[in-house]
Parts: C-alpha cells; sequence; structure tokens
C-alpha cells in the first residue's frame, strides 16, 4: 500500500507544472490580445460586427487548442517512448543473458527463448516455440517427479532444483532449473524457466570423489603393506636371534 505514493507524489509535479505554465502563457497571450484590442478600438469588446469578432475569438481558440493539444501529445509520445526504451532494456537482457530462459504459457507450450536456450540445449526459435516443454524431457525424469514438481509450482508458485534435461541431439544435460509464474494484471498468464548449465560443477564433483577415492585406496594400501611388514619384521629377528 505504501509503493506506489512515492511515485504519485513524483509524477504530478512533472505532469501538471508544465500545463500550468502553458495556461499561464495562454492567460497572458490574451490579456495582450484585450490590451492591443484596447489600444486601438479604444474599448472592449471592438465595434466590429459579431461575425468578424468571432471569427477571430475562433481562431484565438483554435490556436490555444493546438497548442494544449501539442503539448498533450508530446507528453504521451515522450512517456511512449520511454515505455519502449524500458521494453527494449529488459529484452536485452532477456535476449543476452548467459543463463538459458524461456517462457511458457500455462498449458507448458513454450513461447519465447533466449540464445542461451538455443546454445545450451540446441533447439532454435522456430523449431521449440509452440512445443510444450516435455520436448527436454529426459529419462531421468519420472512421472513422479513432474507431479511433484508441479504440486510445488501450483502451491507454492516456484520450484527450484536439479534436474537433466534432453537436448535437441539427445544429449543429457544437468541443469539448476528455477521456475517462477508470469504474473500480468494480477492474473498467473505463464511461466518462467531458468537453467543454469550444472555439467562443468558436476565434472569437478566427478574429479573430486575419484581423487577421494584413490586417496583412500592409497591409504588402504598403505595399511595393508604396514601390516604384512610388522609380522616379517619379527620373523626375521626371531631367525636372526636363533641363528647366534
Amino acid at each position: 500500500m505504501t509503493g506506489p505514493r512515492p511515485r504519485i507524489r513524483v509524477l504530478w509535479p512533472r505532469l501538471w507544472l508544465p500545463l500550468a505554465a502553458w495556461v499561464l502563457t495562454l492567460v497572458l497571450l490574451l490579456g495582450l490580445w484585450i490590451a492591443v484590442e484596447r489600444k486601438i478600438w479604444g474599448t472592449w469588446p471592438p465595434p466590429l460586427s459579431l461575425h468578424y469578432l468571432h471569427l477571430i475569438r475562433a481562431v484565438i481558440v483554435a490556436l490555444a487548442t493546438s497548442v494544449v493539444a501539442s503539448f498533450f501529445v508530446y507528453r504521451i509520445k515522450k512517456s511512449g517512448m520511454a515505455k519502449d526504451e524500458h521494453l527494449t532494456r529488459l529484452w536485452g537482457a532477456f535476449e543476452h543473458s548467459t543463463d538459458a530462459i524461456l517462457l511458457a504459457d500455462l498449458q507448458g507450450r513454450i513461447l519465447e527463448l533466449n540464445q542461451a536456450f538455443t546454445r545450451l540445449f540446441g533447439y532454435t526459435r522456430e523449431e521449440a516455440c509452440g512445443n510444450t516443454t516435455r520436448i527436454l524431457r529426459s529419462r531421468w525424469s519420472t512421472n513422479e517427479f513432474y507431479q511433484a514438481m508441479w504440486q510445488s509450482i501450483l502451491t507454492r508458485n516456484e520450484w527450484k532444483g536439479e534436474i537433466v534435461n534432453r537436448a535437441k541431439n539427445g544429449g543429457e544435460i544437468p541443469v539448476w532449473l528455477s521456475i517462477t509464474p508470469v504474473i500480468h494484471g494480477g492474473v498467473n498468464i505463464g511461466y518462467m524457466g531458468v537453467e543454469i548449465d550444472m555439467r562443468e560443477k558436476k565434472d569437478l564433483e566427478r574429479r573430486a570423489l575419484e581423487a577421494e577415492r584413490l586417496a583412500a585406496v592409497g591409504r588402504l594400501s598403505s595399511q595393508v603393506a604396514h601390516e604384512v611388514r610388522n609380522p616379517l619384521s619379527l620373523a626375521l629377528s626371531a631367525l636372526a636371534t636363533s641363528c647366534t
């Protein structure tokens, strides 16, 4: 409830101060016009026919109206340009993100995707849009897994977790997937999925696990060698004692 108030306080002066300036200018111009007519005719209104007087006043009103209309057209156009610039920045952030992003409707049909999605999974915008997200389903994603995922989306409005998706070439890619709803006018109109490539992390984890296993084997071998060496040393010592 407190969020929009500072914005209203900022926008009202921006809108009404220029308008008040234009109105004041028009009033001053009208006063100057009346002063000139008083100077010329010595009275107000001037002793002219009503038709001619109304014609002059109509011209003045038309000019004033055109000035005010031009002002509002300028403000509307400037506001539209600001919105277009804002949308351009948002589209640039979406398109050039290093993480794969897709937008889907409520039925799971892909509506839009970015360049990182194409690089990660191999599907172009033309190939993926119109299909459901099932084109990414791998053999590791069971029906129970998807049921739990959608249950979380419907109840908590989000899902985050690790999943293995299938690329266009059939390869399986582990990703960290975050799904959030797209809200417009207070209504959920679709979903956005952000997928982070986990292959490098998985490779590092595999290498660390292999190094740990090798270290464990080395420790075990050392312990076995130590255990074998001790009885042999005792036997040799006993043999040397008996010979002497």
